[in-house]
């Protein structure tokens, strides 16, 4: 399966972890390809394969950059772009705007959202990436 991803939102600490273990699961079965500049990227079909070699661990935000791209009333240009490429499957990291762009990019194919916020503003999340960056009361 070629399966596609991308972080939106703010950086913060665990992105380039995620990017690191999807790549690790998914490389060996899968071709997991990463956006460049969140949504953005997905809209101009600008991306990378992630080969979880070549994603540093120790080095915070992540290696692919974010947007603040909003996909509602893309609905359009987002099928054109993931049919184009021949995505079967979507991977977002990030928080409440990006998990709507993931509600869109889930009309086309299945899509999987992974909460990362440092606001704390994702339903029925306790805890998220970017959770450990807040100073706790």
């Amino acid at each position: 399966m070629k399966i596609g991803c991308f972080t939106g939102g703010g950086p913060a600490p665990g992105l380039n972890a995620a990017l690191f273990h999807l790549a690790y699961e998914l490389g060996e079965r899968h071709t997991l390809l990463g956006f460049l500049r969140g949504a953005d990227g997905l809209l101009k079909k600008d991306y990378r394969v992630l080969d979880y070699k070549r994603i540093p661990l120790g080095d915070g935000g992540t290696i692919l950059g974010t947007s603040r791209t909003n996909l509602e009333g893309k609905d359009a240009q987002v099928s054109a772009a993931i049919k184009s490429i021949g995505l079967e499957g979507f991977v977002t990291i990030g928080g409440d705007d990006t998990a709507r762009n993931a509600a869109v990019i889930d009309k086309i194919v299945p899509c999987i959202h992974i909460p990362k916020t440092i606001d704390r503003d994702i339903w029925g999340t306790e805890e998220t990436l970017g959770y450990h960056r807040l100073v706790r009361r």
